[in-house]
């Protein structure tokens, strides 16, 4: 069974909170990369991995029910997550995180 961890984007331009539930398997020594980098940049008020975990059947039903308003407030992200060499943390606004999974 997939899981995916979730990762949150709070974007005050918007007025937004939008969910990235993103795929563990396979990635979750890059998502914890992740979650020290966020850390180390203090941007925790707008970008955050929660590690909250739970299955695809769930991820399912969160982005079929759970709303739209600029953007879907529950995404699922699927495939492998590279960080790029040159990340910034910039690189994650308005849902960027779809970029760095092939």
């Amino acid at each position: 069974m997939t899981m995916f961890v979730k990762f949150v984007e709070y974007n005050d331009h918007e007025g937004e909170t939008w969910t990235y539930w993103l795929e563990l398997t396979e990635n979750l020594n890059a998502i914890a990369a992740l979650d020290v980098l966020l850390k180390d940049s203090d941007v925790e008020e707008q970008y955050c991995v929660d590690w909250s975990i739970i299955d695809e059947h769930d991820v399912n039903v969160l982005t079929r029910f759970g709303g739209q308003g600029y953007s879907a407030f529950h995404q699922k992200v699927k495939g492998t997550f590279v960080i790029p060499e040159n990340f910034e943390v910039d690189d994650l606004y308005k849902g960027g995180i779809h970029q760095m999974f092939s």
